[in-house]
């Protein structure tokens, strides 16, 4: 069931480790199917480029598995991924990535700065949640207070977390991001200055995410 949602979401997942936004093994992606409200998602352990249709997992969500063929194991970020489609009917995709330049500002529990334009494309706003385990209770809070207020999470030394109206979008927000992650690292080290940043009223004037 399902069968194209899954060939997305691998296509991303694929995508996501060629532009080392992820490491193999790492990172999960989910898209939701508007018509039965279920979601499908890559399973935990598995190297993305062997992943085939029947490897995705497919759930409901409460998390319960409607489907899962080739009996692969359900990753811990899944109650991540229900948490921002419970809590924001427009989101259809969600992916979480642990990419090297947003996971500088993560580690240091700060906002990606708004350096660059290409911020537009997920909002220009970042929220930054404390880190916790992937599976806990305050996490999935910390996430629900969020998600009104941005396409683009930042979890403290975990990674981030996107959402989009396609797991496709969702991808995007995250590669903008990293770029604008590695332009604001690079300034600060050619530098040795805080960049000037691009305000924000500036972003709301051009265009206001969830598109």
């Amino acid at each position: 069931m399902l069968e194209e949602l899954k060939k997305d979401v691998i296509k991303v997942a694929i995508e996501c480790d060629e532009r080392r936004l992820t490491n193999p093994k790492t990172g999960n992606f989910s898209a939701r199917d508007p018509e039965t409200g279920y979601f499908v998602m890559t399973p935990t352990g598995c190297y993305k480029e062997d992943m085939v249709p029947d490897d995705i997992l497919v759930l409901d969500l409460d998390l319960n598995i409607i489907e899962n063929i080739n009996n692969r194991g359900l990753s811990v970020a899944a109650a991540m991924h229900a948490c921002c489609y419970k809590n924001r009917a427009d989101a259809m995709g969600v992916v979480h990535t642990h990419s090297k330049f947003t996971s500088v500002f993560g580690a240091m529990g700060k906002e990606i700065p708004n350096v660059h334009n290409d911020a537009l494309h997920y909002g220009a706003r970042t929220i930054v949640v404390p880190y916790n385990t992937t599976d806990s209770q305050e996490l999935l809070v910390d996430i629900e207070k969020a998600l009104p207020q941005t396409d683009f999470i930042l979890i403290e030394k975990l990674g981030t977390l996107t959402v989009a109206n396609s797991v496709r979008k969702a991808l995007t927000h995250a590669i903008h991001a990293e770029q604008v992650a590695e332009v604001a690292v690079m300034l600060k080290l050619y530098t040795g200055k805080e960049p000037d940043l691009i305000p924000l009223e500036q972003y709301e004037k051009q265009f206001y995410h969830r598109s």
